[in-house]
């Protein structure tokens, strides 16, 4: 406030000096200035009247001569008062237009207003650093979801785009360095309902000083786990140097795609279920994608390049390296130079031989030339190995490498012409024209760091649950998308249910005196005999056998080693502690949230008899219940 004072009163301090000081020379001039009453006497004008005016005559309202006629001397001098008066008051208005489009005076005008707005928060809110793809993305995520964030971004114009999109709950954002410390603090990083820190920008250094100044400025918090930090970081050194100081979640989106990736091969249905319980807008695909074994052409050999190399390998996957500058990303022997853009590029990686293109440069336009110049020549070449076929069983005559062909496999009727490609998408606004180029997958950094965040935020335990289904087979995995496709037709959404008295009374009401199961909790609250549309996903419990006891010997033997159970049946026992990870619809998720609330409707759901909403309602039940007793005895 001091500093929007002090620019404000240096701007306009030389008008309002020169306003000052023509004032006092035309009223001083006016009560100098002799007149003459109704009555022919000399008079001499007071200085409130001559005040007033001066007042109404420099604003060029004019109500007249007062409070008797002028003498010729008095209009004489009004006449240059007039041209004076207004010409200062012309030039002040201009300084006073000027100093409020004044940039500096604008941002402070702004970071005030940012200070206000973050001091007045009453709700936990997360603090994200950095507002393109991936914080926009993010932030309205958190906003349709009704958790409040605060928003920090160097770049101007996104701080302006937020304010345009309009999201579902007012952001406070300001345009400021994210990386130095004072920013942070005005921010809120110091702010008792600061749930976490996300550093998004597209700098890992900026990143990387952001997690250290929250450790710093909040190392109690975080050692109680009563901060979390998240950060973005694409190179293995960086995130290395993040997790050495402790810093909650770093992710890493060519590594966490690479992994996904190699997951699809060894298991497209576990990676169906990824990507369903990990997409942002939670788009059901019902069938997997079987991504091909064979030889991958991979263009770009940069941090993307390198983390898909390394786990296709892993996997038994083939690749050829297609790389333009490899002494720089360090690629391995066999690299060809080029971008893949170039025709003959791919035949040197001889693409007519792999299954499988992936374009990973960090340029949006060279990864869709080389996805359609793979394709390109894909077709050249099965339209050439067609007509030979053609001229060859014309005339009767025998080829060696169509012989050859047919017997590696390479002329299918399933399979000719056709070329998995995967594509890199760096910027969301060129989301159209990669959905137009036909690609099997396309690679989000904003959606999979969005994706994964929002998931940490909502479910803490969808990674936990991701990890244990990683490790199953695919009958499980085909068992779980049975389950969730006969419901969701859609979209999916997954919550978390606490069984405590906060969260869940109604639960904790009858689990004190009774026995409660999984079927129960995803009764529906209007037909005890239908369930919601959802899955339990994941029970976590705090280690204690004696609780397992009657459960499977498989299952516990997984829960006491993990904490977890994975699917639990229908009449495996709630207890008080215990975590649910629910996948389902909105609609479930809605009337889930309201039973475990409301006592009343969980007694429907647990005995099968409704209580009375009103006290003369549950008097009544009372001595009806009392009547009957007494007619038993």
């Amino acid at each position: 406030m001091n500093s929007l004072i002090f620019i404000l009163l240096k701007r306009i301090r030389l008008p309002i000096i020169l306003l000052v000081l023509s004032y006092a020379i035309v009223i001083l001039g006016f009560v100098l200035i002799p007149g003459q009453d109704d009555q022919g006497n000399v008079w001499h004008m007071s200085f409130f009247h001559a005040f007033y005016f001066v007042s109404f005559m420099a604003s060029t309202i004019g109500f007249g001569e007062i409070p008797y006629e002028f003498t010729n001397a008095q209009r004489m001098w009004t006449i240059f008062s007039i041209y004076a008066t207004v010409t200062i008051w012309l030039y002040s208005i201009g300084a006073i237009l000027s100093t409020l489009q004044n940039p500096a005076f604008k941002r402070i005008l702004k970071e005030n207003d940012f200070r206000k707005k973050v001091a007045l928060i009453r709700d936990p809110f997360y603090l994200i650093c950095g507002y393109g793809d991936t914080g926009k993305l993010l932030a309205h995520e958190l906003s349709a979801n009704n958790i409040l964030s605060v928003v920090l971004d160097i770049d101007p114009e996104r701080i302006d785009n937020l304010q345009i999109d309009e999201p579902d709950i007012d952001i406070p954002a300001l345009a400021a360095n994210a990386a130095f410390p004072e920013v942070l603090e005005t921010a809120g990083l110091t702010h008792n309902l600061c749930q976490g820190v996300i550093a998004l920008t597209n700098k890992d250094e900026v990143n990387l000083k952001i997690a250290i100044t929250a450790r710093l400025l909040n190392k109690e918090r975080m050692l109680q786990d009563h901060l979390m930090v998240v950060c973005r970081a694409e190179s293995v050194e960086v995130e290395a140097n993040m997790a050495s100081f402790g810093t909650s979640h770093i992710i890493n989106p060519f590594d966490i795609y690479a992994r996904r990736l190699a997951l699809s091969v060894r298991s497209p249905s576990a990676y169906l279920i990824y990507e369903w319980l990990t997409n942002p807008y939670h788009k059901v695909r019902k069938e997997p994608i079987k991504p091909p074994k064979g030889t991958w052409v991979i263009c770009g050999y940069g941090r993307f390049g390198k983390a898909i190399s390394r786990h296709l390998n892993y996997v038994g996957i083939k690749t050829v390296i297609i790389e333009a500058e490899p002494d720089a990303t360090r690629s391995p022997e066999g690299t060809i130079i080029g971008r893949g853009t170039e025709a003959v590029t791919l035949r040197e990686a001889k693409i007519t031989e792999a299954v499988a293109i992936v374009a990973g440069t960090d340029n949006d336009a060279n990864n869709l030339s080389i996805v359609l110049s793979a394709q390109d020549e894909i077709k050249h070449y099965y339209r050439g190995k067609k007509r030979d076929r053609e001229y060859y069983d014309k005339y009767y005559l025998k080829n060696t490498d169509y012989q050859g062909d047919i017997k590696h496999n390479i002329i299918s009727e399933q399979t000719e012409g056709k070329l998995f490609s995967i594509a890199r998408q760096n910027f969301s606004r060129n989301k159209k024209v990669f959905e137009k180029a036909e690609l099997d997958f396309i690679m989000q950094p904003a959606s999979i760091v969005a994706g994964e965040i929002l998931s940490i935020i909502k479910t803490p335990l969808l990674s936990t649950f991701l990890s244990l289904a990683r490790r199953q087979k695919d009958e499980w995995a085909n068992v779980l998308i049975s389950r969730i496709s006969s419901f969701i037709d859609n979209t999916a959404t997954t919550w978390m249910v606490e069984i405590s008295e906060k969260q869940t009374p109604a639960v904790m009401y009858f689990l004190k005196k009774d026995k409660i199961s999984v079927r129960e909790i995803t009764s529906h609250p209007r037909n005890r005999d239908r369930s919601l549309n959802c899955v339990v996903l994941l029970v976590h419990r705090k280690k204690n056998k004696e609780s397992l006891r009657r459960y499977e010997m498989s299952d516990m033997r997984k829960a006491s080693k993990y904490n977890n159970v994975l699917l639990p049946k229908n009449d495996f026992e709630i207890q008080e502690g215990d975590q649910l990870l629910i996948c389902g619809d909105k609609e479930s998720m809605h009337l889930m949230c309201w039973t475990v609330s409301n006592i009343n409707v969980y007694n429907y759901i647990h005995s099968g008899y409704e209580l009375a909403g009103s006290h003369i309602g549950l008097w009544f039940d009372k001595m009806k219940k009392k009547y009957n007793r007494e007619t038993i005895e």
